[in-house]
């Protein structure tokens, strides 16, 4: 039958978009990431990300294009995040958001960050470094719900929770601190947050 779709990703150029199947290891002929052409619906790649894993995998939950598109950073629901180079077709960094499964992962733009989310914690990892750099947990009962990275200002993250709050962090900061509090933008949960590419001051 088909396979239930957990994610989609396009390229930086709009060219390329990677899609995530919540599948098991376990399901022999099925690959968790593809990759597909999107003007011609061309399959280019397909792969297992969690392939050679050294703990019991989880079911892909989310996958992000880096800047350029030659990194894909793939985040499970074992709390499993790593990042893939599509041009050597290789796993180069693998991360674990220790028992906190992974909602939702993204590449800052410039590389250099990766950025995992769970209802009660935020890991940001140093790509470079290949290590934690900083985490963010909640200052109340309410839960984090989704985030967004700026183009513009790439130091910029900005947070959604589940009380209709909106938090604006630096993380290139040492404790990743909060830069801006922007109270009761809803009336109940944020699902999605996109800052604006061209005005980093414009927030959706």
């Amino acid at each position: 039958g088909d396979l239930p779709i957990a994610d989609v990703a396009w390229n930086h150029n709009g060219q390329v978009v990677a899609s995530a199947s919540a599948i098991s290891v376990a399901e022999d002929g099925h690959n968790s990431i593809t990759l597909t052409a999107a003007h011609s619906g061309k399959r280019l790649d397909s792969f297992q990300h969690n392939q050679a894993w050294k703990r019991s995998p989880g079911l892909t939950a989310s996958v992000a294009f880096g800047g350029k598109s030659r990194y894909l950073c793939v985040g499970d629901d074992s709390g499993a995040v790593c990042m893939w180079d599509l041009k050597k077709k290789i796993r180069v960094r693998q991360f674990f958001h220790e028992n906190h499964p992974s909602r939702q992962v993204q590449l800052d733009p410039s590389d250099k960050f990766i950025i995992s989310l769970s209802e009660k914690l935020i890991s940001i990892f140093n790509l470079r470094e290949g290590s934690l750099a900083s985490t963010i947990t909640p200052s109340g009962s309410y839960a984090f719900t989704c985030f967004d990275v700026s183009a513009g200002n790439p130091s910029i993250l900005a947070v959604g929770t589940s009380d209709g709050n909106i938090v604006l962090h630096d993380i290139t900061r040492e404790g990743a601190p909060i830069v801006t509090y922007l109270r009761r933008c809803h009336s109940t949960h944020v699902t999605q947050l996109a800052i604006s590419p061209q005005n980093n001051q414009l927030l959706a």
